[in-house]
């Protein structure tokens, strides 16, 4: 186990012939950077999204033991909220050099100096004289002002379709030279609905949805506003469209993973989590556009909710499948790929982040193991306990484990007491006189 760092060792460490890394046991992924020059540093080594990262703090001395581990601890709570800290440091960088807008990078300038150079010099006095109108009265009266390289491909489709719609077809045609067009408004690629979904989303206090119900109602409605101007191309197409078929057709594509050790499949670049009883066997997965369905054999098993990711690698995990595993193998959370996917609320991530730092390896995973194995217990329990978990870190503290099991132990419902009167055998002495009588 790595040693406290002190300031009369970091005084007294000695340059070797390759860089050195000395990690701080205060502090964990705290690190100090020797050079073989004799420089040092203050580096910070840490994970998002499984993927190790690495954080310049500073140089020693102009930055001390105490202020390194303060600008660490910072960034560790960062990283619990879902921040990465070298990726913000390396944004802020880029923006400070980024160069101030050059004059000649006004729309207004460009335009005139594209006229001067181009459309006088090389077209007939006429031409020349509808380009310079068009351009001004066209462009110049929207984007004055504008850094040509601010204005977007979508903003200049859009000037185009209002030439259109204001019955200016031609003109949006001889200023948009060199692009093909669509044969009619049907068979349109659907990039325009993207566009316009992509403008729409800003208007609203909120990208966010709260069902997909919600969603399709939206894009419905700015498709129908879109689609206004073609509604008797729309109405022509409909009068050749043919009945759909009586039984549904087969909208989604198959896939048979098999279930890991880890209790987990590997799907469409996506890691799900399933329940451990199905460890070993082979799943078909049938995937549709917003979720999965999972079989084994002619049995539905599951349903999962559809994660689609842009980058090499996705997580959608579901703590209650691995707690099992998790509390017979607690160490196994720090070196889990996809453990900030684990933690069902940002509280418990800001928990592991807190005891992370502040306590012994091994102790720490046993602790936050303990959260999540009392989380499990309850949908109501989850939710109070990262409440506490908030207001403890918001203190200062670090939660205690034995404390809040105490607290949010499930107590069991006392039993009402139901009296039995016991049976008088002389109704069974009756009932076997009656029987005797009908035999006779």
């Amino acid at each position: 186990m790595a040693k406290d760092l002190t300031i009369k060792a970091l005084e007294n460490f000695k340059p070797g012939s390759a860089r050195r890394e000395i990690p701080d046991g205060h502090t964990r992924g705290l690190f100090f950077v020797i050079q073989p020059s004799g420089l040092g540093n203050w580096a910070l080594r840490y994970r998002i999204g499984g993927k190790p990262k690495k954080l310049t703090i500073g140089p020693f001395p102009a930055i001390d033991l105490p202020t390194a581990r303060k600008l660490a601890a910072q960034s560790i709570q960062a990283i619990a909220c879902g921040e990465d800290p070298a990726k913000t440091k390396k944004a802020a960088k880029e923006a400070a050099r980024a160069p101030v807008a050059p004059v000649q990078d006004i729309f207004e300038d460009v335009v005139d100096k594209f006229i001067a150079r181009h459309a006088k010099a090389k077209n007939r006095k006429s031409t020349a004289d509808e380009a310079e109108r068009t351009l001004k009265r066209e462009f110049v009266s929207v984007w004055k002002g504008r850094r040509l390289s601010s204005i977007t491909r979508a903003e200049v489709r859009d000037v185009l379709d209002a030439m259109v719609d204001r019955g200016s077809p031609g003109t949006a045609t001889r200023n948009n030279p060199g692009v093909a067009n669509e044969n009619g408004s049907i068979e349109a690629a659907n990039g325009h609905i993207k566009v316009r979904l992509d403008q729409r989303l800003p208007r609203r206090e909120s990208r966010d949805f709260d069902s997909l119900e919600a969603y399709r109602a939206f894009v419905d409605r700015v498709c129908d506003r879109h689609n206004a101007r073609r509604a008797k191309a729309v109405a022509a197409e409909r009068e050749t469209l043919k009945k759909l078929p009586r039984r549904r057709t087969t909208d989604f594509s198959t896939v048979t993973p098999k279930v890991t050790r880890n209790s987990t499949i590997n799907v469409d670049r996506v890691l799900y989590s399933v329940p451990s009883r199905l460890i070993g066997h082979k799943l078909e997965v049938r995937l549709f556009d917003d979720r999965l369905e999972c079989f084994l054999g002619p049995d539905l098993v599951m349903r999962l909710t559809r994660v689609r990711t842009d980058g090499a690698r996705g997580h959608a995990i579901d703590y209650h499948h691995l707690i099992g595993t998790l509390r017979r193998k607690p160490q196994a959370l720090r070196y889990l790929v996809y453990r900030e996917a684990l933690f069902p609320r940002a509280a418990y991530a800001r928990a592991w982040a807190a005891l992370d730092a502040a306590v012994p390896p091994r102790d720490a995973c046993r602790a936050m193991v303990g959260l999540l194995v009392l989380a499990s217990t309850r949908e109501a329990v989850e939710i109070a306990l990262a409440d506490r978990l908030d207001a403890i870190l918001d203190a200062g503290k670090l939660p205690d484990l034995a404390k809040l099991e105490e607290e949010f132990a499930s107590k069991p419902s006392p039993s009402s007491e139901v009296a039995i009167p016991e049976p008088n055998l002389q109704v069974y002495n009756r009932l076997l006189s009656s029987a005797c009588e009908v035999q006779l």
